[in-house]
């Protein structure tokens, strides 16, 4: 059930930068340096996301690759950072 969770939460986490892009899912890969087709392939479980495209988007996209994966509800380590020094 984890890998169900976590597989949705990356799906939903790309697709929400999909749309705040405003880019098409071709131009969204395109710029993230992933091939063109993966984002449909992706969307109808034809295959999923690898660890290499993660990182590509999360660089290019200026995200966290934990954020992505749903490991951390934190897109940004500064995002992180200021929520911890709030905590203080």
């Amino acid at each position: 059930m984890q890998k169900t969770k976590t597989k949705n939460v990356t799906l939903s986490r790309i697709f929400k930068l999909i749309k705040e892009s405003k880019m098409t899912a071709k131009g969204f890969a395109s710029q993230a340096k992933v091939a063109g087709n993966s984002i449909t392939d992706w969307k109808t479980g034809r295959s999923k996301p690898s660890i290499d495209a993660l990182r590509k988007i999360a660089k290019t996209y200026k995200v966290q690759l934990e954020w992505l994966t749903g490991d951390t509800k934190y897109r940004t380590k500064e995002e992180e950072f200021n929520n911890l020094k709030e905590r203080r």
